[in-house]
């Protein structure tokens, strides 16, 4: 089940160790870890608009990600998921394929 990065020792082991890719205006980080399964973390900036727009982007994308989760798709470890200003005006697909993009490249191998 997809989880949520919580603790400092988290964060300060994704901000040490995370392997950063990017697409588009979305940008992941990725380190593995000892979890059991996928912890996620969402930055958004209030430059991205209000929190409306903010939570709707977030939603999205932790709805992709669980998706991805239940199909096996996402390795455990630990994401922090980054969305810039320019994700604001995005349909869904191709939020999602930013998103998809970016996990790719922080993993090739899967």
């Amino acid at each position: 089940m997809l989880g949520s990065v919580r603790t400092r020792s988290e964060f300060s082991q994704l901000r040490a160790n995370g392997d950063v890719r990017r697409s588009g205006p979305i940008r992941v980080r990725f380190t593995s870890s000892a979890a059991d399964g996928p912890l996620v973390a969402f930055a958004v900036s209030r430059r991205v608009g209000n929190a409306v727009v903010r939570n709707r982007l977030r939603r999205q994308l932790r709805e992709h990600l669980r998706h991805l989760e239940a199909f096996g798709h996402l390795l455990p470890g630990l994401y922090l998921v980054t969305i810039q200003p320019e994700a604001v005006g995005l349909e869904g697909t191709q939020l999602r394929g930013h998103l998809d993009d970016a996990l790719r490249r922080v993993h090739p191998e899967s």
